[in-house]
């Protein structure tokens, strides 16, 4: 009886595992990467009119495609509460640029998070921005950008390695 119910299991594993590699799984393939910050450690810049970081992203192409990093910059997030919280967000006026990073390289991102806080300037302060453990979430792909223009289905949202903010 055992051996029966082993059989038929291991068959049907067979038959999905059959059945996905034709149809179930996705044409897309993920983008083999290794998103790090030179800095483990920021500091805020602050004035009246505006709170600031910098920090450095390095996107590592560990796979054997072009990867292109799309968008104006990577959004940054804060850990809160044990979710990833996104705090910042580049604003993009007319920009289609994608940086291509060749297999085997890397490509460096010098990020200025900021925020401002006068209500007709973008992009506008949150007030969690504050002290704590951040990461830069960036846009990237594997299929080449036609004219600025790439479908959310290869689209993919990586995060970098965290780092810490403080003030």
């Amino acid at each position: 009886m055992q051996l029966k119910i082993v059989s038929t299991i291991r068959a049907l594993l067979f038959l999905f595992v059959g059945i996905c590699q034709s149809g179930c799984a996705s044409n897309h393939i993920r983008p083999l990467v290794m998103i790090t910050t030179r800095e483990a450690i920021v500091s805020f810049q602050r004035s009246p009119q505006v709170t600031f970081f910098s920090v450095t992203g390095v996107v590592h192409n560990l796979g054997s495609q072009d990867l292109y990093i799309v968008g104006c910059g990577p959004a940054a997030q804060r850990q809160m509460e044990g979710e990833w919280v996104t705090l910042y967000a580049p604003i993009c006026f007319l920009t289609n640029s994608a940086v291509r990073v060749l297999p085997g390289d890397s490509a460096i991102v010098a990020t200025n998070v900021v925020g401002y806080t006068d209500a007709n300037t973008y992009p506008r302060l949150d007030p969690r921005m504050v002290a704590g453990t951040y990461r830069l979430l960036f846009a990237v792909t594997l299929a080449e950008p036609s004219m600025g223009v790439t479908s959310a289905a290869d689209l993919y949202r990586l995060p970098s390695q965290t780092f810490t903010v403080n003030d």
